[in-house]
């Protein structure tokens, strides 16, 4: 989510930290998703993709408790559709 006086790319820099413990640069506009949430509410969010500055290990916290790195192939369970698209969408980005 953004915060109050935060901007889109902001808050993806700032999310990608809170969530993964990486740092990111270049942060480049990907596109806008449209979600329909399941209380039917429709919101938007911006998808940013970017270069990570040094590949940090991750620590669980509070908003995620498990994050790995996918090569499109290996078999990690289920997988949104949305999700494999926006992999897909940031790879061809960088």
């Amino acid at each position: 989510m953004i915060n109050p006086g935060e901007r889109a790319r902001q808050a993806g820099m700032r999310e990608l930290f809170e969530e993964s413990a990486q740092t990111g640069e270049r942060f480049k506009l990907l596109g806008v998703a449209k979600f329909r949430l399941r209380d039917g509410m429709i919101t938007f969010a911006a998808i940013f993709g970017c270069r990570l500055v040094t590949v940090s290990l991750f620590k669980p916290n509070i908003e995620i408790s498990e994050i790995s790195y996918w090569d499109l192939q290996s078999d990690i369970g289920y997988v949104d559709e949305i999700d494999r698209y926006l992999v897909e969408a940031t790879l061809k980005s960088t």
